[in-house]
């Protein structure tokens, strides 16, 4: 789970790591009632709250690019990206040219298209994030060289973009920027492990504790790594901190377990590995060993905790671990709306898409103004049948937010299979409008045009389809169809024999 740090040291929750902002403490200028009102709801974590007084705040001071800062991150918290996106170019575009903070606001910037490349309903913009978030973090940096988060925001994205050495190469920049930045170490840390140079992820997880003395992962990733090495004794010291930190965590009580009888020490380690399976059975404490319980003891273990841990488990593709842990996650905290989105995401992922609609439905009653979850809504009544319900809900994604490519596409097949030709056309025209490089858009805007006759459109559709997917045979066979149509018998028979030979070649 990663969280986006922000003032009053309140977080946001994404998916894979920590993503870091440090600020100016000062925050917008607190010169009325109604940005006070903003302030103070923005740090309860009262978001909705806090974009209503802030937008009524800018009914006098528009200018005032401070609120729009806060507002793109109340939103960003909300998972709005559209209206995240708008407030923060405001305060961009606002904000003195020699200000200092225009580096932190790039960095907002940054961490916005971020989030949005993580989010699977933007699947056709994720170059363009990726993209926009790698040109902001590095105008964050141009701006302010020492800006260390913008560094490491920058290490995750490569991170999740599985670019291992250009993520290497940013944490190394973030710390030189900021020689104390513990998550940095820790990332270094995890890297040089998974490469296979443990007494390089050590002297990193070192450092990680020295900085942050109480994170108990830290601890946890030092004593994996001296037990790497062999050094058992260092690593037993490493895991009994983390232990100390986290007393309930099964994962950390099984590798110590497992270090203790790796020195001999055969009934502290069964007692350890019996404490493990104990803790796991009660379901306490769980993932703890990556977010620290609050409490000493946790009798079912918190909402966030089995969140966490679905999160965990369904990264690694187990999928029913995953089920069981977001079903504890909402029996603990009803209106947990992230683990209701996870349960909906994995059902449609198994084809139960009428339970996965209930569990997206009920996010959307959590965050009603949310389009990404009218996306997966209506994907869920698609896949049902219920074309109908399909169709209103894409349509209302769509009202919440015309950038998305996924409502047009969907409400274009929702149209073509109800023989409604036009509107297809018109719909898989406005997709390769958003998304020039949806292939599929492409294809289907030529089957809806050689269904109305037009086989020039047709022509031109496929001829897209086929520059951006030239091995797949359908085009050329479609495309070969409107050429004999128009007459154009050579060109035809070329793409027909291509078409053929490739579908020959896979299987087809």
């Amino acid at each position: 789970m990663a969280r986006v740090h922000l003032p009053y040291k309140k977080g946001l929750a994404w998916l894979g790591a920590t993503l870091c902002l440090l600020t100016c403490a000062c925050g917008p200028k607190e010169r009325d009632p109604l940005v006070r009102a903003g302030m103070y709801a923005f740090a309860q974590e009262r978001y909705s709250e806090a974009i209503v007084a802030f937008h009524k705040a800018l009914a006098d001071r528009a200018d005032d690019y401070e609120v729009h800062h806060y507002l793109a991150r109340s939103y960003l918290a909300l998972s709005k990206f559209p209206q995240a996106l708008r407030a923060i170019e405001h305060a961009i575009e606002l904000a003195p040219q020699k200000d200092q903070t225009r580096s932190e606001l790039y960095e907002v910037l940054g961490i916005i298209h971020t989030a949005r490349y993580t989010s699977r309903a933007y699947s056709q913009n994720q170059h363009r994030d990726v993209e926009a978030a790698r040109a902001a973090f590095e105008q964050a940096t141009a701006l302010d060289p020492h800006r260390a988060t913008a560094y490491y925001n920058l290490g995750l994205l490569h991170g999740y973009r599985k670019e291992v050495d250009q993520a290497q190469a940013a944490y190394a920049a973030a710390l030189a920027a900021d020689s104390t930045l513990a998550p940095a170490y820790k990332k270094l840390g995890k890297i040089q492990r998974e490469k296979g140079f443990p007494p390089e992820a050590a002297r990193a997880f070192k450092k990680a504790v020295r900085f942050d003395p109480q994170d108990a992962e830290a601890h946890f990733l030092l004593g994996l790594a001296q037990r790497d090495m062999g050094d058992n004794e260092a690593a037993l010291q490493a895991l009994l901190k983390a232990t100390e930190l986290n007393p309930d965590s099964p994962k950390l009580r099984l590798n110590l377990g497992n270090v203790y009888l790796r020195l001999g020490r055969r009934e502290e380690g069964k007692r350890e590995m019996a404490r493990s399976e104990s803790l796991r059975q009660q379901h306490r404490g769980l993932h703890s060993e990556i977010s620290p319980p609050t409490h000493k003891s946790l009798p079912i273990g918190s909402a966030r905790d089995h969140y966490n841990m679905g999160l965990k488990h369904q990264m690694v593709g187990e999928t029913d671990q995953a089920l069981l842990e977001f079903r504890r996650a909402v029996e603990i905290k009803p209106d947990h709306k992230d683990a209701h989105i996870g349960l909906g995401l994995l059902l449609a992922e198994q084809g139960r898409d009428k339970l996965a609609a209930q569990y997206f439905q009920r996010a959307i009653e959590l965050d009603p103004e949310n389009p990404v979850l009218y996306v997966h809504l209506g994907n869920a009544h698609y896949q049902s049948g219920s074309l109908a319900r399909a169709a209103q809900t894409f349509a209302r994604a769509t009202q919440l937010d015309t950038s998305l490519v996924e409502p047009p596409y969907m409400l274009g097949l929702i149209a073509a299979q109800q023989r409604q030709f036009k509107i297809a056309t018109r719909l898989f025209a406005q997709v390769t409008a958003l998304a020039p490089q949806y292939a599929k858009a492409h294809f289907n805007l030529g089957v809806a045009h050689a269904q109305l006759g037009d086989f020039a459109a047709a022509r031109t559709a496929y001829q897209r389809f086929v520059e951006l997917e030239p091995e797949d045979g359908r085009g050329h066979l479609y495309l070969g169809d409107a050429c004999e149509a128009l007459g154009l018998l050579e060109e035809s028979q070329k793409h027909r024999a291509r078409g053929q030979q490739l579908l020959e070649r896979d299987g087809n």
